[in-house]
């Protein structure tokens, strides 16, 4: 069982509500493990995958990363600690939840690098669509998804974390700046401190050439919000906070989709409750990597606009 104490957000409102949550059904997954060549599993792993789902009908593959309290080998407690809404939004929308487990942690390369390896099986072999990668992770796997964003740029079309512990030494925040991502934190978090959060959205946003945000002290009782009007998602967070409850920070470059949320309160797990906002599913689900241009037809444009070029010169000295 999840508790879910949580300020929610979603597309047209914040709501602060506490309710239990139940965690997926296991049933919903099948054994999606990275084994050796003998069958010796390195990570387990499970994965949720739509009926139709084939490499002929992709569909999108959202990968969650658990927490410290899921660590282990026997392949059931990542599922026990996966919110049951994450595996019924994935179903809702025709999407591929793979949910592996360590005993490492993952702040390894080796362990990020398995969990591509599987991703790389999803979209080679069962339909999982390149261009519509999510990750996202709380706590010990918000830590982790920071380093998947940061390790393999360019791959996910969009990343959430939740409650992060620390990322990676290796961590280089200008390699987020094109990735559309949400970050949310409670500032009496005692189990992983606010200030892991704080530290990478500043470093991402001087990667980008923003000013560095000043924070809500550790007593104050306002949230505290870094968006971009530019991002409608964000307009719409941004317009429906209650007056005065708010400390904002605006990103004034446009094509920097980031956005910051810290609640005063709540503890470690008082931010699951995103996890229960269909808005940011909407956010989540809307955005895909553009389509890679073929070498063939950047070459094919390229002639042809040089062609083009030419006869108007011929065309102009006529």
């Amino acid at each position: 069982m999840i508790l879910r104490p949580c300020y929610a957000l979603i597309a047209t409102t914040i709501v602060a509500f506490a309710a239990p949550a139940h965690a997926a059904n296991i049933a919903d997954f099948v054994d999606f493990s990275l084994r050796t060549p003998p069958g010796g599993v390195v990570m387990p792993g499970r994965l949720y995958a739509p009926p139709e789902a084939s490499p002929a009908h992709p569909v999108p593959l959202v990968i969650y990363l658990h927490g410290s309290g899921a660590s282990g080998t026997n392949n059931t407690l990542q599922i026990e600690q996966t919110p049951d809404m994450l595996a019924d939004e994935a179903k809702r929308r025709g999407a591929m939840l793979y949910v592996p487990q360590t005993n490492l942690g993952w702040t390894g390369t080796s362990v990020t690098d398995w969990v591509t390896t599987m991703i790389d099986r999803a979209v080679n072999e069962l339909g999982a669509d390149p261009r519509r990668l999510y990750v996202t992770g709380y706590s010990m796997g918000g830590g982790g998804t920071w380093n998947m964003l940061s390790r393999y740029p360019g791959r996910f079309a969009a990343g959430l974390v939740v409650s992060p512990a620390l990322q990676g030494t290796d961590f280089k925040a200008a390699n987020l700046t094109d990735t559309p991502i949400i970050a949310v934190h409670a500032r009496d978090d005692a189990t992983t401190s606010v200030s892991n959060s704080r530290n990478v959205v500043s470093q991402i946003l001087a990667a980008a050439g923003e000013p560095a945000p000043t924070y809500p002290t550790a007593q104050s009782s306002k949230y505290f919000l870094a968006a971009n009007l530019a991002v409608p998602f964000h307009q719409e967070i941004v317009y429906s906070e209650p007056p005065g409850s708010t400390t904002n920070y605006f990103i004034s470059r446009p094509d920097l989709d980031l956005m910051y949320y810290e609640q005063p309160t709540g503890d470690h797990t008082g931010v699951l409750g995103v996890y229960y906002s269909e808005g940011i599913y909407d956010w989540m689900f809307s955005h895909a990597l553009p389509v890679p241009e073929p070498a063939s037809f950047a070459l094919l444009a390229f002639c042809g606009a040089a062609i083009c070029g030419r006869r108007r010169g011929w065309i102009s000295q006529a």
